[in-house]
């Protein structure tokens, strides 16, 4: 087992691999897109959000109650920023009529 920090850093990098993923969805879905290109990005989401599941889970087991506000703070405005732009994916999806995966 990692120590905590290092388990924390991974979590923050992933985060933000997650945001500029997220920001080019977003993006991408403002104008005219190619299909492929979305579902490429939706895989690669789908694979950094397994990624912060299975640390947050190590977390949770392993460390509780052990992280700093700070660290807690920033990690959760990384996670709102996230589900802002992944809102704003949605709706532009939506108003494409595309079909996410």
């Amino acid at each position: 087992m990692l120590p905590l920090l290092d388990y924390l850093r991974h979590l923050a990098i992933q985060l933000d691999n997650l945001l500029i993923v997220a920001k080019n969805l977003r993006d991408l879905t403002t104008q005219m897109f190619c299909e492929k290109e979305v579902v490429s990005y939706q895989l690669e989401q789908k694979k950094i959000l397994t990624d912060i599941a299975n640390i947050s889970q190590i977390l949770e087991v392993n460390y509780p109650h052990q992280i700093d506000k700070t660290d807690q703070q920033n990690l959760h405005n990384k996670i709102h920023k996230f589900q802002k732009l992944n809102q704003e994916y949605v709706q532009n999806l939506k108003k494409s009529g595309f079909n996410p995966v």
